[in-house]
């Protein structure tokens, strides 16, 4: 009796202890989960940034292209004008 008492508690320690190693073993693991999504909530939060930028930066280039585009038409009108002058002048 006393052997199979001892055997029981022996089997009950080592429970035990594989218990508390495995416990501490989910918590590193949960750690690392934890971690992890906090690195893909900054790694979200920074993509989102970068797109606001590039949007941003489209925005600021559509507009340039525009002015651009507008600059060149009055300069085109205003050297056909010029060559208009200039021409009906001569004659």
């Amino acid at each position: 009796m006393d052997s199979q008492l001892g055997n029981i508690t022996k089997t009950a320690y080592e429970t035990a202890e594989t218990t508390n190693l495995i416990n501490k073993k989910l918590r590193d693991q949960r750690d690392k989960i934890t971690t992890a999504t906090s690195d893909i909530k900054d790694a979200n939060r920074n993509v989102n940034v970068g797109k606001k930028i590039i949007n941003e930066m489209t925005r600021k280039e559509c507009c340039y292209k525009a002015m651009l585009y507008m600059v060149i038409i009055v300069l085109f009108a205003v050297i056909v004008t010029l060559g208009i002058v200039i021409i009906s002048t001569k004659l």
